[in-house]
């Protein structure tokens, strides 16, 4: 045999051997790589399975739940391992999957503020919770990892109101998904009610606010600018809030002030009526008095410690003044007539102010005196 066939011979043995081994190693890999794959968890998917399954846990409408993302592999890929395990706010149980808002941590980007429901953290027990009401997600219970808390009612409540209020403006929208009674809550802005500051089982209070908005501050609706000068609060039965009523929520720091508005005036509108009440004083109507510059004045009244007249050089008196109590009395008294016609210029000029009530009444008074007693009338 020449040298050249020996190494052919040689050649082709090598080669066969080599294909030999490329083949057991092909055949290995190939088997370990099908025993990894059986032994890793199938992706979510978004199909709903049929049939009926059990729930993993106690899940009701209501419960924020820990959930692995129902997404398909591709869309998966997408999110980073780490976040793949979200909170699912629950809305619906059914056979074998529930209906979940999708939760996060964070402000939800490319969301519309709208369409946001925030949960705080003293309610989840984590951290603030940012709910996209956008769309419900189906969730296999297989998915289902760990409940978190139970959101009360109230909330649940408000986020339906929410939805309600994005329904009417896009009909596409989901409309009052969760299963509670809708009931009214402080911030809920009512037609021709305005805005609930406190509610019970029976009763539930508004401010009623005009639609003004040359006026500084208040709330901007869908419809309209309600002004935070408001008029007095009303009340209502609490069975005859209709979701029809709403016009728009307003937050709490908004609720906050407007209580502490109304809280204010009802305290200032009780001081002015204090204030301005007729007390006993030793000068009578229409009696002049001096200052220590013999300056005089005409007394009028007295109300919460002050005493108020006007000059007695004015011609024709506009406004009353505040008079010093270092006053000291003339013992003499204005003609009845001049106090009729100062009296009647006071209550022109001052239509629009308290004392208007008090000047009144001394005129009804005087009229209603002898002529003798009239120029010796009390304050």
């Amino acid at each position: 045999m020449s040298l050249e066939s020996k190494r052919t011979r040689m050649k082709s043995g090598f080669l066969f051997i080599c294909t030999v081994i490329r083949s057991l190693f092909h055949n290995h890999s190939s088997f370990r790589k099908k025993a990894e794959l059986s032994s890793q968890p199938l992706s979510p998917t978004p199909l709903v399975r049929t049939g009926i399954a059990t729930l993993p846990f106690p899940v009701k409408p209501g419960d924020l739940v820990w959930c692995l993302m129902p997404l398909s592999e591709k869309e998966l890929k997408t999110v980073p391992e780490g976040h793949r395990i979200r909170p699912y706010w629950i809305a619906q149980v059914k056979n074998n999957h529930v209906m979940g808002f999708y939760c996060s941590s964070k402000p939800i980007k490319q969301c519309a503020e709208n369409s946001i429901f925030v949960i705080s953290g003293e309610v989840t027990g984590l951290c603030r919770s940012y709910v996209d009401l956008r769309q419900l997600h189906p969730i296999p219970f297989d998915y289902l990892l760990e409940s978190i808390c139970f959101i009360p009612e109230p909330i649940q409540n408000q986020a339906n109101k929410w939805m309600f209020l994005q329904h009417r403006k896009d009909s596409k929208r989901q409309d009052q998904i969760f299963p509670v009674t809708l009931m009214p809550y402080p911030g809920d802005i009512l037609k021709n009610k305005g805005v609930v500051l406190r509610c019970d089982e029976q009763f539930y209070t508004a401010i009623k606010m005009a639609a003004n908005q040359n006026l500084t501050g208040g709330i901007k609706t869908r419809n309209q600018y309600l002004s935070l000068i408001h008029q007095p609060i009303h009340s209502y039965f609490t069975a005859s809030f209709k979701a029809d009523e709403l016009v728009g929520l307003a937050d709490s720091s908004t609720v906050f002030r407007l209580e502490k508005n109304h809280s204010k005036q009802k305290k200032q509108a009780k001081d002015k009526e204090k204030m301005y009440q007729m007390q006993p004083s030793r000068f009578r109507c229409g009696e002049i008095l001096k200052d220590l510059y013999d300056q005089e004045y005409v007394f009028l009244f007295a109300a919460n410690s002050h005493h108020y007249g006007y000059p007695l050089d004015d011609f024709i008196p506009i406004q009353l003044t505040c008079l010093s109590k270092k006053l000291s009395s003339s013992f003499m008294h204005l003609p009845l007539e001049d106090l009729m016609t100062d009296l009647q210029s006071l209550s022109e000029h001052l239509e629009k102010t308290p004392f208007i009530a008090i000047l009144k009444h001394l005129q009804k008074k005087l009229y209603s005196q002898p002529e003798p007693c009239r120029c010796l009338l009390h304050g």
